[in-house]
């Protein structure tokens, strides 16, 4: 008997036992997180990823295609409502790297048959390059599963600021696996993708490790090729971190013996730029028998150095790293720059852990020391950090002139804020200090929580003022009110706003409240009032009509704004005081008849931007455009899932990653090279006013303008930075 085409299709299509059938088709699913994209499916659609359609034309314009945005991973949780042997498993998505929405960068898969004891069958993703540009569609698939299951979920790490998916198949197969699977408990799925994420990072960490020391050897003895291909080669088969630590000892072991037979040392001391990029296995151009620095700086002004301590022996070594100040009036403390896990588990030299005494070396490792010194009187000085092991010791030498510009009664202080409010997880036990950190990183301005803010026609000020005096030295204080959020601009559902008795109520409030202040001890004059931040479209007209009848008509009454677009600014920009833009996403130039300008950024997965382009920078950038304050967001933000911000934590959500500090084993509060650098930029800005005073201010914007425009060369902002300094003196 013979049978048409026609019959074998109809016979694949609905024969619900034959191998390559769809079988998650129309089947019902569950997300961890709901689709957010607003012109792709709605929140509540859980049928498109699994209704067989596939999308057209581009994702991001089609209900078909499920879209997310600003999230770091989700969890897709598909039911096929009996247990089946699973063949194949494939997700539709796309990449358009101009619009930052990339492939995920990992689609994990469990399955299960109970949804309580799952086992890991594969990352669809496994060996995917992702170096297309353009828009591209691509249909992942993880073959070959070959396993009994009901429950299937897909563990997604996300890459770029979007994901979109318009369809999963999960095809049938032939043929199950009856090989014994490790069972992962529902409740431990999440724990199981990261010790994933952690063994791929250090897999590729490795592997850069070990290129670095091959293509460095100068002795093939030392390290032949055949060594090189089976360090490589069992790398890529490792599958946990306790392997991959006995390969990086070999190769830091290997990378010690090259070290040694070309220097013939215990270790490598070499200077290294504070706020640059920097491996743990790291190749020191030359030998340098002594290290000096020579510092000319203001009194009551820091400035950092940083230096490399490699060992060459192969064995470990304990290095002790002391101060020596010679009686002289400075204070120099010295840190190690930890290495965090940052975006996509990449590791950077960002915590600053000060070091008290000893610091443990691998064989072949390096560590990044950064010392910091502080000024506190006009002197000529020499400070000393010395080094020393079991087989030698170096003593590091810093010279340094200080001069006093502080007197000069010019004023050079700009304005800078970073949010720092106190009800952040990693810093509500640690308030006095958080301040005190802030305050010594020249943080002026309080920006109070909009938590702390009563309604107009609450009298009740306590909470204000309570939250007031964890800030005695603050310059300017800013009440964040959060009239964007639904509600908080009415009095209650019979006073609106901005109707006359609202006027009436919020005119008679706000003089309470900065009396209240006053006799408090807060001067007004340095007080704004924050009703919208980053005023969006829909608030634009209550905004420009709140201003326009408050500023004139309330005497005291200041507005203080964050503008995030040129539409939101040009449109309301004369009714505010301050105007703080987002300089990210446009850019404004001060001038007459502008209110007073300041900027401020807020990139996230912040641990891995530059110390010095992102953070140091800024004030250059301000005084190059006039702007009279700088900020970012934020010191203590790492969201609302983490409490604690420590050094080895690795569970990080980088679309929360904010923070400049980090919590201390002891829950103290740990520096950043980030937060560093920051500090440093806004006494650059005095430098940089003091300068303009005495030689004017195309000589010192001239100067400012070279900086911005060359900011891979991380030391000219120090070198113009003396070249002032030694004008002043």
């Amino acid at each position: 008997m013979k049978f048409s085409t026609a019959f074998y299709l109809m016979l694949f299509l609905f024969w619900p036992n034959i191998y390559g059938q769809n079988i998650s088709l129309n089947k019902s699913y569950t997300l961890s997180e709901s689709p957010n994209y607003n012109l792709t499916a709605t929140p509540s659609d859980l049928k498109s990823l699994t209704d067989g359609v596939y999308t057209q034309s581009k994702f991001w314009y089609k209900p078909t295609t499920v879209g997310w945005q600003a999230k770091s991973g989700l969890t897709i949780s598909i039911d096929l409502e009996k247990i089946q042997i699973i063949g194949s498993l494939s997700f539709n998505t796309v990449k358009d790297a101009s619009a930052d929405v990339y492939y995920p960068a990992h689609i994990f898969v469990f399955l299960s048959h109970d949804n309580q004891e799952f086992s890991y069958a594969g990352d669809a993703l496994t060996g995917i390059l992702d170096k297309e540009v353009g828009y591209q569609v691509e249909k992942f698939t993880l073959k070959s599963i070959n396993q009994s299951a009901r429950f299937v979920k897909l563990k997604i790490v996300t890459k770029g600021y979007y994901l979109f998916c318009d369809e999963i198949e999960i095809l049938k197969g032939r043929v199950k696996n009856d090989k014994p699977q490790l069972t992962i408990a529902a409740g431990d799925l999440d724990r199981t993708v990261l010790s994933f994420l952690n063994t791929e990072y250090f897999k590729r960490n490795i592997l850069s490790d070990l290129n670095r020391v091959y293509n460095s050897k100068s002795n093939s003895m030392l390290f032949s090729s055949v060594n090189y291909e089976i360090l490589k080669k069992q790398i890529n088969k490792s599958s946990n971190i306790e392997t991959l630590d006995k390969i990086q000892l070999k190769i830091g072991t290997f990378n010690s013996k090259i070290l040694n037979s070309r220097y013939s040392t215990s270790f490598l001391l070499g200077k290294r730029n504070p706020w640059a990029e920097f491996d743990p296995v790291y190749i020191p151009p030359r030998r340098e028998e002594s290290l000096s620095y020579n510092f000319f700086m203001p009194v009551k002004g820091v400035q950092y150095g940083a230096f490399v301590i490699t060992n060459t022996k192969n064995t470990s070594q304990k290095f002790n790293i002391l101060t020596k100040n010679n009686s002289f009036n400075d204070i120099l403390n010295i840190y190690k720059a930890v290495f965090v896990t940052a975006e996509n588990y990449q590791k950077v030299p960002d915590a600053l852990v000060p070091v008290e005494g000893t610091v443990t070396i691998k064989p072949g490792i390096s560590e990044l020391i950064i010392f910091m010194l502080t000024s506190v009187q006009k002197e000529t000085g020499v400070s000393t950090i010395s080094v020393s092991s079991a087989y030698k010791k170096t003593d590091i030498k810093i010279n340094f002139k200080s001069i006093d510009l502080l007197s000069s009664g010019i004023s050079a202080d700009i304005s800078a804020v970073n949010w720092g409010y106190l009800t952040f997880n990693m810093i509500t036990n640690q308030k006095a200090a958080a301040v005190s950190d802030m305050v010594n990183h020249h943080i002026n301005t309080v920006v109070v929580p909009s938590q702390y803010m009563p309604n107009p026609g609450d009298f009740n000020f306590s909470g204000l003022v309570k939250y007031l005096t964890n800030f005695p030295a603050a310059k300017k204080i800013v009440l964040f009110s959060n009239y964007e959020s639904a509600g908080n601009h009415h009095l209650d559902k019979r006073i609106l706003f901005m109707t006359p008795a609202w006027k009436d109520s919020f005119h008679t409030w706000y003089l309470a409240l900065l009396n209240t202040l006053n006799n408090s001890g807060i001067s007004t004059a340095s007080v704004y009032f924050y009703p919208y931040d980053e005023v969006q479209s829909k608030d634009m007209a209550d905004f420009k009509s709140f201003s326009a009848w408050a500023r004139p008509t309330i005497q005291g009454l200041k507005i203080f704004a964050t503008f995030s677009t040129s539409e939101s600014f040009d449109n309301l920009y004369q009714g505010v005081d301050i105007a703080q833009i987002l300089s990210e996403s446009f850019k404004v130039k001060a001038k007459q008849g502008l209110p007073e300008i300041w900027m401020y950024k807020t990139k996230n997965n912040s641990r891995a931007l530059s110390p010095y382009s992102y953070y140091r920078l800024m004030a250059w950038e301000a005084y190059l455009n006039d702007f009279k304050g700088i900020g970012f967001w934020n010191y203590a933000d790492i969201g609302t899932v983490l409490k604690h911000n420590s050094v080895t934590n690795s569970t990080l959500d980088w679309r929360a990653d904010y923070a400049v500090i980090y919590n201390g084993d002891d829950n103290k509060i740990l520096s950043s090279r980030r937060w560093e650098a920051f500090k440093l930029g806004i006494e650059d800005y005095r430098i940089l006013k003091l300068f303009e005073n005495k030689y004017g201010i195309l000589s010192a914007k001239m100067k400012a303008k070279r900086v911005i425009d060359e900011q891979n060369d991380l030391d000219l902002a120090d070198n113009i930075r003396i070249d002032m300094i030694s004008k002043l003196y």
